[in-house]
């Protein structure tokens, strides 16, 4: 077991990089699907970027964004992309502004290349080859990949960039998160309230994720 002294030095040494964490400029992806394979359909892209390290509040952060919702027919009749029917299940049984966020068919929804196209060029304004893109998991790149490979385009990122929050948020904030989740401190993130997020909207969720990995309670 380590001495009281190396406790001390991991406490602070975690101290530290969430210190880190917060004064580097970073990406954040997520995306909402019909199955948890890498063909699966995607129903909407989010993604966030924080230029500016003293944003503290989720709000602000909600700003440097970008939404996507995808025609998801098409991507089954033209590019084969795949549907897990317990995921499908599971989009029935969620709320309704969940559903009609990403789920629900909307007349707005885009087709693959312009949801490509749209990733690209927001990707390309911020100007940014090196910040760390944050994920919650090991799919949500390898789908992203996937999607982008059937319109012929690289991956909007490489692969050596990504970084996932829930692994990063257990070893941050080991006394405190539970299976990659923590409580975000107030006083560090003074706008939080849980009830800002809107969960499996995917710009939210990927705030939210930032906000767990700049700001948890120690």
């Amino acid at each position: 077991f380590p001495s009281h002294d190396n406790q001390l030095f991991i406490f602070f040494d975690i101290v530290t990089l969430a210190y880190y964490l917060r004064r580097i400029k970073i990406f954040a992806l997520d995306i909402e699907t019909l199955g948890i394979e890498s063909t699966s359909v995607i129903l909407s892209i989010g993604l966030v970027y924080v230029k500016d390290t003293t944003v503290k509040n989720y709000q602000e952060m909600l700003k440097d964004s970008l939404f996507v919702k995808l025609n998801a027919k098409e991507q089954i009749s033209k590019y084969g992309r795949t549907v897990d029917k317990d995921t499908l299940t599971w989009w029935k049984k969620q709320g309704e502004i969940q559903r009609k966020y990403s789920y629900i068919p909307s007349d707005k929804d885009v087709s693959v290349v312009e949801a490509v196209d749209s990733c690209i060029d927001w990707v390309k304004s911020k100007n940014d080859d090196t910040a760390f893109v944050w994920v919650r998991g090991s799919m949500d790149g390898p789908c992203m990949d996937n999607l982008f490979k059937s319109v012929l385009k690289s991956p909007l990122f490489g692969y050596n960039r990504y970084r996932d929050v829930r692994t990063a948020i257990d070893i941050l904030y080991p006394n405190t998160s539970k299976n990659g989740y923590v409580e975000v401190d107030p006083e560090q993130c003074p706008d939080w309230s849980e009830g800002l997020v809107v969960k499996h909207h995917p710009v939210s969720d990927c705030v939210y994720d930032l906000c767990m990995l700049r700001f948890g309670k120690l």
